[in-house]
């Protein structure tokens, strides 16, 4: 079973008839309700986030201090490997209890087992590297502040 948001991606007639042809099944989750009915929502993406958040202000760091001591003006995306790397690492990061509790939930597990509570970690805000990217002229003002609870994308 794959539960699914709104997304349209989701829910063409390519992706019905694979899932189809491999017997999955496919549920829709109603617009607004992912927060209380997706495994992923409630208990394991906020911590996959904080963990790829991490490498990328870990990467932004170092960018920083290369800028400050170099004269190029120009900050350096990650690579492709990089960013995969911190995927792999923040998939890895979470317990098998948190990916259960999940499920737990939403009353998914049909066995009825049971699983700890997992514990929410706290987002990491650093001010300094705020401070360091804006003294490089590397905000963007337009956009405006970005809290965590925002996707990308």
């Amino acid at each position: 079973m794959l539960i699914w948001d709104d997304f349209s991606a989701h829910w063409t007639a390519e992706v019905i008839q694979y899932a189809a042809q491999k017997n999955v099944i496919l549920q829709r989750v109603p617009p607004g309700y992912t927060h209380c009915c997706q495994p992923a929502d409630i208990s394991w993406n906020k911590p996959l986030k904080d963990r790829l958040r991490a490498g990328w202000l870990q990467h932004l760091k170092l960018e920083c201090s290369r800028l400050l001591t170099s004269n190029e003006g120009k900050m350096r995306a990650p690579d492709r490997a990089q960013v995969v790397k911190w995927l792999r690492a923040a998939w890895d990061g979470l317990s098998k209890a948190t990916i259960k509790s999940g499920f737990k939930r939403v009353r998914l597990l049909f066995n009825k087992r049971t699983v700890e509570q997992a514990e929410c970690e706290a987002p990491n805000v650093n001010n300094e590297l705020a401070e360091i990217l804006e003294s490089l002229s590397c905000v963007d003002s337009v956009v405006g502040e970005v809290t965590w609870d925002d996707d990308v994308g």
